[in-house]
């Protein structure tokens, strides 16, 4: 009891002072839009988040609308902790070990993170935390209530998340290895009822479809979409995304990955204890041990087929969500590793001295080692959080992209930034309702279907395979439309954060100052960016915005070049040093901008360091450089340039 109102009071002063008050990055977004009007998310559709979320933020009386979803990702985050210290309990009778374990998990970075965003891995946590709970506790004292139940929350996780999955070969172990139990007809159809009865809330689903929910991927209401979105078919069951291929070495880098992140979040320390902690259930609680080391190998085996690409920050940050599952598990192997070394540390020195003092300065020594790790994991977390709180970065992204469109413009969205970012400015903030979103699964028949009954004005070839051919067949009726880029034949043109669509050259020559005009405009006075500090830098999909920002402003630098705005492309370039120059495509066109203009400065010098030193670029942008180091002083990097070019053309 005492345990849990410590963690309440911890998680109030850490948690509920700290939930974002805008939308976040990554899919955040669309789970509160979704959380708000009785939608469905991307498939597996989180039918159990969306039921218990709406009617979450229905009777909190308290809030704006991304607090009251970010709330909801509290409010599980804080029972996940508590099932933690059930589960501790279970086994440890030393309960300072358990609460500081409890309070560590409540500080790891991605934990929370996702505590205080809209997004579905808290109610995850806490179904996967209640199963191995429930499991453990039948382990204990064979009462079949708690067998039942444990199956009810397995149906939950089909309702939820299904990385739940990969929990139940360890949870097979307990149940024949270690119960040896034995299915009995009455008990197998009871064990059916109950994980049908978990599974219920999927019926969310196929409602919200036949409703005709704004947010429906799959068309649930049919057999064959309720199936799909189960499935995740649209993704690949088990892969990162749609389109990902296997990849051996990308493969293996996630691997690397994996143990980059374990170490920064719960540092060496903590990988020590947790080492002293698996020792101690080897010896002494060897089933709990294998239970472990099978779901550690299986969420392993997870990020490996999975197989996120890592080498961009949005990537990385869809990749570090995941590993939440894998700190619960590490984080009650820290536990019994806490206990285990104190009872080393007591018995030894016990052996070694007779003197009071020295044995409780001892154990003192232990317990600040472990108050210092977690003070360092709070103050480290709470840094880049309070970054997060209140960072409106992300809502004036999709500000920014839905200005700079005309009264009723025609808008294509393809990134999962700009389609679920522009989704809640428009459902949950009502901004710019007039411009209408053309989905990017239009080709799906239900998908087109649906928008045509919305959107009647709005042409649609009569053929999947002439999708392209949408620009095109409109803008006689409407000449706005935009993409956040080119997706089709025709003349497209950067229009600040978009790509504008015309038909022919002879076209766009009648918008051609007025195109200019408004970029040199956008850049210039419209756009603004703070520089990231360097823990808003560790926050991912953060930065990847910055990176969506220095693309599109590559690409209006390029245009404004070629129609003579030399002046005030020095302007944007200056403008926005402090904030993008850590962004490849930024560096890319400062550097060639200056190369032009002949000027070689401290600045550039330190942009062309940073481009040669880059593992990784494109084979185009490699002539940039060259063309810098020709003109240029020659230094050692330029040098390596230059005879990588001479070797080419000698080949």
């Amino acid at each position: 009891m005492l345990t849990g109102a410590l963690l309440l009071i911890f998680w109030t002063f850490t948690y509920l002072l700290n939930i974002s008050a805008y939308p976040f990055g990554g899919d955040s977004s669309e789970i509160a839009t979704s959380m708000v009007t009785w939608g469905l998310s991307h498939p597996p559709g989180y039918p159990l988040q969306n039921l218990l979320g709406n009617i979450f933020v229905k009777i909190t009386p308290f809030f704006n609308v991304y607090q009251k979803t970010a709330f909801f990702s509290a409010f599980f985050t804080l029972f996940t902790a508590i099932i933690l210290t059930l589960i501790l309990s279970l086994f440890i009778k030393r309960k300072q070990f358990i609460l500081l374990s409890s309070i560590y998990f409540l500080t790891l970075f991605p934990i929370w993170l996702y505590g205080v965003v809209p997004e579905v891995f808290s109610l995850a946590l806490f179904i996967v935390s209640s199963q191995i709970y429930l499991i453990l506790k039948f382990e204990k004292i064979k009462q079949f209530g708690y067998f039942y139940l444990f199956l009810f929350f397995i149906g939950l996780g089909v309702s939820q998340h299904h990385v739940f999955i990969i929990f139940i070969p360890g949870y097979l172990y307990i149940l024949f290895r270690k119960i040896k139990i034995k299915l009995k007809l009455s008990i197998f159809l009871k064990s059916v009822f109950f994980i049908f009865l978990g599974f219920l809330p999927y019926l969310y689903a196929p409602i919200v479809s036949y409703l005709n929910t704004p947010m429906d991927i799959e068309n649930a209401k049919s057999i064959d979409g309720f199936i799909r979105l189960i499935l995740r078919s649209s993704y690949g069951t088990f892969t990162a995304y749609s389109g990902a291929t296997p990849n051996i070495g990308n493969q293996l880098i996630n691997m690397l990955s994996t143990f980059v992140f374990i170490i920064k979040d719960i540092k060496p320390l903590g990988l020590i204890i947790i080492i002293f902690g698996l020792v101690y259930l080897y010896k002494k609680i060897r089933h709990l041990f294998i239970f472990f080391i099978i779901s550690i190998i299986g969420l392993l085996y997870f990020y490996f087929i999975s197989n996120f690409n890592l080498s961009g920050s949005f990537s990385m940050g869809t990749f570090e969500r995941f590993l939440v599952f894998l700190y619960l598990i590490l984080i009650m192997i820290f536990a019994f590793g806490t206990a285990y070394v104190y009872e080393i540390l007591a018995v030894n020195v016990k052996k070694l001295t007779d003197k009071k003092f020295i044995r409780t300065s001892v154990l003192a020594t232990f317990y600040f080692l472990i108050f210092i790790l977690i003070i360092n994991s709070l103050l480290t977390s709470q840094t880049i959080i309070k970054t997060v709180v209140k960072n409106k970065i992300f809502q004036n992204y999709s500000y920014n992209l839905l200005d700079s469109l005309p009264k009723n413009s025609y808008l294509f969205l393809n990134s999962d930034h700009g389609i679920f970012l522009v989704q809640a400015a428009q459902l949950i903030d009502n901004k710019r309702p007039d411009v209408v979103r053309i989905p990017s699964l239009i080709a799906r028949d239900y998908a087109m279907t649906k928008f045509k009954k919305s959107n009647p004005k709005v042409l649609i070839p009569t053929t999947t395979g002439d999708l392209s051919k949408i620009p095109e067949i409109n803008y006689p009726k409407n000449n706005f439309f935009y993409s956040d880029k080119p997706i089709s034949k025709g003349v497209w043109t950067p229009n600040g954060l978009t790509w504008r669509y015309f038909p022919n050259i002879e076209e766009y020559k009648l918008y051609e100052k007025a195109i200019v005009d408004s970029n040199v405009m956008y850049w210039t006075k419209t756009y603004s960016l703070s520089p990231l500090s360097r823990s808003e830098k560790s926050i991912f999909f953060l930065d990847h915005i910055y990176e969506i920002y220095a693309n599109q402003m590559s690409f209006a630098i390029d245009f404004l070049l070629v129609n003579g705005k030399n002046t005030e492309v020095g302007d944007i370039l200056e403008r926005f040093l402090p904030s993008l120059d850590s962004q490849y495509s930024y560096q890319i066109s400062y550097l060639n901008f200056y190369t032009l203009k002949k000027q070689c400065t401290k600045k550039t010098d330190e942009i062309f360091s940073k481009l040669s030193n880059r593992p990784i670029r494109k084979n185009s942008d490699n002539n940039y450089l060259i063309r810098y180091a020709k003109l240029c002083k020659t230094t050692p990097a330029n040098t390596n340039l230059q005879n990588k070019e001479t070797k080419q053309i000698t080949r």
